[in-house]
Formats: C-alpha cells, sequence, structure tokens
C-alpha cells in the first residue's frame, strides 16, 4: 500500500524539480548575458576608459626628411611620421 503512495509522490515531486531548475538555470544564463551587455555598453560609451588596438603596418612614403608610415587599426587607417633614416614598426598599439 505505501509503495502505490510514495513512487507517484516521488515522481511528482522530481518532475517539479527539474522543471523548477531548468527555469532556474535559464534566468541565470539571461541575467548573465545581461549583465554582460550593460558592461561593454558602459565600457563603450566612457570616452575616460583608454581602449588600445593593435595596428598593422599596411605601407609608408617619403615626406622631405620624414618617413610616414601607415597602419591598419581595426579598419580605421592611422599614420605616424618618423625620421626618414629609420625603420616602421610592424605594429603599433593605439
Amino acid at each position: 500500500m505505501y509503495k502505490i503512495i510514495i513512487i507517484p509522490t516521488l515522481a511528482f515531486f522530481s518532475l517539479i524539480f527539474n522543471v523548477t531548475a531548468k527555469d532556474l538555470n535559464n534566468q541565470l544564463k539571461i541575467s548573465f548575458n545581461n549583465s554582460i551587455s550593460n558592461e561593454f555598453r558602459i565600457f563603450n560609451s566612457n570616452p575616460n576608459i583608454k581602449k588600445m588596438a593593435t595596428c598593422f603596418h599596411k605601407g609608408e612614403r617619403m615626406s622631405g626628411m620624414n618617413k610616414i608610415c601607415y597602419y591598419d587599426c581595426v579598419g580605421s587607417e592611422y599614420a605616424i611620421t618618423i625620421s626618414s633614416t629609420s625603420l616602421c614598426p610592424l605594429t603599433i598599439n593605439r
């Protein structure tokens, strides 16, 4: 008699626990993703935070006694001026 009552009761609580655990896990994932997105939004909108990118040498040209080195910085072009006798660095941080 006791076995008949206990088995359905355990199955019922097991089912409720699994659904609750899955819901909690999904809520935690959503909360985590929202907080990460919010942190990136704050980081990108704050002009006081210095952001660095590695820029790769793209080309160079001479201008009088100077050399202008051109770099590709994540899709943007950047240039530095150095002495004409110096070599352009292969990468710079900007």
